[in-house]
């Protein structure tokens, strides 16, 4: 028996005495109740990588039923990885692209990671949106197949997960569920809780559920799925879970908290509704606290430890676009797909971004500004819309021409601003500009090999003014630096904020990496 371990229905909190009782009064309006696995231990795993620590309850509320946990030692957790997933979104496209690079290019790079830390120990925590409910019916692939398709690729690593807002359950064929419950009962039949808590080591993880959704019915009658509401906010009720859940976690515990839908915007904002973001930091007592988030498919981080202790990772979408741009697999703001590796060590916390098809030293891509143009005619030559060509034109302004200025642009994915990017001509410094993300410079801060490898070739060459949701951000963590002449050899290096170092020796008068021919 195990005493004083928290177990909870998402809602109620109660804890184990030293005989490793329990008594939770819960209304059951989740359908499940799990322990909050306490450090040192760990549970077994069912199906191929989840985590054994929930139970569905079978009996209605009202009625007393009996729910035991199996805890097991875990000797030493002083140092593990955990692997960050942001919107794996697989849909089944028509041609088979996003099926395709999770199995044929994201699978294989992470087997060759895992091998590579193979003594290490490590587990996965994705950022929802693990399908897309707009497809479910109309692909003829849901949540069931994307839990299939994952659990045979990945065996022997634990799977956490959190809910997004393409994992709520359209309906159809008529059939449409309507609260926030029922369009989660999908989620939780099959991964469990979609908020829960859990300990490794020195740190405690809380996964929160910060997308609201109702379910208004087919009003579309052109397609057989219902219209979603979605509210970007954490429910009161979860607040409230969180205050009680935070009771049996000491001040100096750091935390490491989950929820799909950024709790910032880049500029450092807040984001989610109601002030739930205020809301929830006030909750946390000044615990050190990194959250994770998804849902932009973006890579940037805000940081806001000196003044909040809370810092903020957006950690990118392993489907980028949603479709395999011209075998770019990429995100809106130019970072490459991939996951997010966080090293514990004790308190200690660090992290990489891992661009899959990229080693670990890859963590920033440079253009030759005198090459690197977006010229209409050579990227948009079927465009026969003159609305379609401005716009593009508009979105590339600052690539459009070619330039003799000698300018490298330095898009560096993860940077914060505890990094440096540094320039050498030779041994001669350079001095480097952060693009300003003030008005006037968002063409700029546009990533040209995104532009040139997805906006171009799906939209403004088939005359569409507009890219979409998936259309290129105007991001901030672009860089440019100028160099004396077109052909000197230039230096980039760029640290992180743990000191460590990456070169690239800049090979000039080299174009978009992208082939012309749409």
């Amino acid at each position: 028996p195990v005493g004083g371990v928290v177990v909870s229905d998402g809602v109620e909190v109660a804890v184990t005495d030293a005989s490793g009782h329990y008594e939770l009064v819960s209304k059951k309006q989740k359908g499940y109740v799990f322990v909050s696995i306490p450090s040192g231990y760990k549970v077994a795993t069912r199906d191929a990588n989840t985590p054994d620590f929930y139970k569905y309850t079978t009996q209605p509320a009202g009625t007393l039923e009996t729910l035991d946990f199996t805890l097991l030692q875990d000797t030493d957790q002083s140092t593990f990885k955990c692997i960050v997933i942001g919107d794996i979104q697989v849909n089944n496209l028509s041609n088979g692209d996003d099926i395709r690079q999770f199995n044929d290019v994201f699978i294989p790079d992470f087997n060759n990671f895992r091998a590579a830390h193979s003594s290490e120990k490590m587990f996965i925590l994705t950022l929802g949106d693990l399908s897309w409910n707009d497809y479910w019916a109309d692909h003829h692939f849901n949540l069931d197949d994307y839990k299939a398709m994952f659990d045979a690729a990945i065996s022997g690593i634990q799977v956490f997960n959190t809910p997004g807002n393409h994992d709520n359950d359209r309906g159809t064929d008529g059939v449409f569920p309507q609260t926030n419950d029922e369009c989660k009962a999908k989620y939780r039949s099959l991964f469990g809780p979609s908020n829960y808590s859990f300990n490794v080591g020195a740190y405690h993880f809380i996964v929160l559920d910060n997308v609201e959704c109702y379910n208004l019915g087919q009003q579309d009658g052109t397609k057989n799925r219902g219209t979603m509401s979605y509210h970007y906010r954490i429910p009161d009720e979860q607040l409230e879970w969180v205050a009680k859940d935070l009771e049996y976690v000491a001040p100096s515990t750091p935390l490491i908290i989950s929820g799909h839908c950024p709790f910032y915007r880049y500029n450092g904002t807040e984001r989610l509704e109601n002030g739930t973001t205020g809301r929830l930091v006030a909750l946390l007592g000044g615990r050190r606290t990194h959250l994770l988030s998804g849902h932009t498919h973006y890579v940037y981080n805000v940081d806001h430890l000196s003044e909040l202790n809370v810092f903020e990772h957006n950690a990118g979408g392993l489907a980028g676009s949603c479709t395999h741009a011209n075998n770019f697999a990429m995100s809106p703001n130019g970072a490459p797909c991939g996951y997010k590796v966080f090293d514990i060590d004790g308190t200690n916390l660090s992290w990489l971004y891992k661009g899959y098809r990229l080693t670990e030293e890859d963590q920033f891509r440079v253009y030759d500004r005198n090459e690197a143009c977006l010229a209409s005619a050579d990227w948009i030559p079927s465009c026969t819309s003159e609305d379609a060509r401005l716009a593009w034109e508009t979105r590339v302004s600052w690539y459009l021409e070619p330039r003799d200025d000698n300018y490298l642009v330095i898009n560096v994915f993860d940077y914060d601003p505890a990094w440096t990017v540094e320039a050498f001509e030779g041994s001669t410094p350079l001095v480097v500009e952060k693009v300003a993300t003030t008005s006037g410079y968002e063409a700029e801060r546009r990533d040209p090999l995104y532009m040139a490898a997805f906006e171009a070739p799906n939209y403004f060459n088939k005359n569409k003014t507009d890219a979409g949701s998936f259309r290129a951000v105007s991001d901030s963590h672009m860089f440019r630096v100028q160099a004396s002449s077109a052909s000197s050899t230039v230096t980039i290096r760029v640290t992180n904020r743990f000191g460590r170092v990456f070169t690239k020796v800049i090979e000039r008068n080299t174009a978009i990496p992208v082939s012309k021919s749409q």
